[in-house]
């Protein structure tokens, strides 16, 4: 179970989406206009999740482990036929990366898979709000921004 501090970091993360990051979302503001539009226009449809392999359990790995993690990551989606695209989360000073993928499929589906990957949450998006998911984490989903 993540600590209520770690949970909070998960509410104030920066998204950056797209094959060069260009699609900025701060989770802990609400969407304007141009970021619902540049969402839309990323290719994974209008529901979708952001997962990632990297830091299982909320645990520190180097570089090198999140790198293959992430690699593996891809491998499982894409044996599955499933398309991604380029997600990374981040903390608002940017001290903490973690690379992942945004992927069109359903909340149960994503989050079988960030539990198969050790993740205790996953983002969660649909039209206009994005939510904060427990997957190895007993937590109710959370609306953001709060």
């Amino acid at each position: 179970m993540p600590s209520d501090t770690m949970w909070r970091s998960y509410e104030t993360t920066v998204l950056r989406l797209g094959h060069d990051g260009v699609v900025r979302v701060d989770l802990s503001r609400s969407l304007d206009g141009d970021t619902r539009a540049a969402l839309a226009l990323l290719g994974v449809g209008a529901r979708f999740a952001i997962i990632t392999a990297h830091d299982p359990g909320g645990r520190t790995l180097a570089a090198t482990r999140n790198a293959w993690r992430h690699f593996r990551l891809r491998v499982a989606l894409a044996a599955r036929g499933v398309r991604s695209v380029p997600a990374i989360g981040e903390s608002p000073d940017g001290s903490h990366r973690e690379h992942g993928v945004a992927v069109a499929m359903s909340r149960d589906h994503a989050s079988a898979i960030a539990r198969r990957f050790g993740q205790l949450a996953l983002y969660w998006f649909y039209g206009e709000p994005f939510w904060l998911a427990g997957a190895l984490a007993s937590r109710a989903p959370v609306r953001l921004p709060l």
